[in-house]
């Protein structure tokens, strides 16, 4: 068994120790071993040498992982204080410089002259300012949009903004609110009001638009509704929850039917308005009719239906613009 030379024993050694040869040169391998101290002694420091080697390279593979580790951290932190700063980049950019819509949160006039349109204003509160205004027409209505970013040196509260139409200008709306109309600026209650009206007495979504122009529930507290759609004249119910104090009885009843009356100038199909509400323990109705409405005015209530410059016209006359906080002032506050 020994005729193999131990040279090419030698130079099978190295892939014997990895485990490549087959198993039959594997017999010859190590029947010529058994008999052969120098190839035994060299077999001996191939194996030795082979754990070395693999701890050697586990050491370079760790220390790689390792690397690789804190450059990944690297390049997530990195990426972390970017996007933060990107985003910071950005929330700078629109709360002092582009701004966003904020709607309702400006008093504004509008100077017309045939296609002219001057806006000039200022914010309500002194926290923001006007970064620009945009402008859109339509069949001769003028759209503006206000952008509002904080007060700094580059944009205050206040604003002066001219515009040229393609048309006669008919109407001008800033910020979804009408505050011009053939020839009238509109005060605020009666642009809310103008745009509150609404077709259908049966949307109750529709109805508390209107009811929230004029501060219903301000001025009442809380109630609830009731539609009487079964026959004409469609009726809206109010029924307030709490018990009215003594103090309203002069003019309660006064301000009940002048609210009733824009609500049946607001609703094409409303028909009558009813309020109903609890004083010194004793439960009261007031019944508002559209006839009785139009003999309060003095012409059909149902002309301010579609006409801002009538509806302005209402508020005027019923002095609704006094519910846009609170009732009249009690007795008792007015003496104090």
């Amino acid at each position: 068994m020994n005729t193999i030379p131990c040279e090419v024993i030698k130079d099978l050694l190295p892939m014997y120790v990895e485990g490549l040869t087959s198993e039959e040169t594997n017999k010859y391998i190590e029947k010529h071993i058994d008999s052969c101290e120098e190839c035994a002694s060299a077999l001996r420091s191939m194996k030795a040498f082979v754990p070395e080697a693999d701890h050697v390279n586990s050491d370079i593979e760790v220390d790689f992982l390792k690397k690789n580790r804190k450059r990944n951290r690297r390049v997530l932190w990195g990426s972390l204080l970017a996007a933060f700063c990107l985003v910071l980049v950005v929330f700078a950019a629109r709360t002092f410089i582009v701004g966003a819509k904020l709607h309702g949160s400006v008093a504004c006039n509008a100077d017309v002259r045939d296609n002219q349109v001057i806006l000039s204003g200022t914010v309500i509160d002194s926290i923001h300012g006007i970064s620009k205004i945009s402008f859109r027409e339509e069949n001769g209505e003028v759209f503006a949009e206000t952008y509002y970013v904080i007060a700094n040196p580059l944009h205050s509260g206040e604003f002066r903004e001219t515009y040229i139409a393609k048309d006669t200008v008919k109407r001008v709306y800033v910020d979804g609110d009408l505050i011009w109309a053939d020839g009238t600026q509109l005060r605020p209650m009666a642009s809310k009001l103008f745009m509150s009206q609404h077709p259908y007495c049966g949307s109750q979504v529709d109805n508390a638009r209107t009811a929230t122009a004029m501060n219903i529930a301000m001025m009442l507290g809380p109630y609830t509704n009731e539609l009487i759609t079964s026959e004409e004249p469609y009726t809206w119910r109010v029924i307030v929850e709490n018990e009215l104090p003594a103090s309203y009885s002069e003019y309660i009843e006064e301000d009940l039917i002048n609210c009733g009356t824009a609500m049946i100038a607001c609703i094409e199909n409303l028909g009558a308005v009813e309020f109903e509400y609890e004083m010194d323990g004793r439960k009261n109705v007031i019944h508002i009719s559209e006839s009785a409405a139009s003999a309060l005015l003095g012409y059909d209530v149902k002309s301010c239906y579609g006409d801002p410059v009538k509806t302005q016209d209402m508020v005027l006359q019923l002095g609704l613009e006094r519910f846009g906080y609170r009732w009249r002032p009690e007795p008792e506050a007015v003496q104090k």
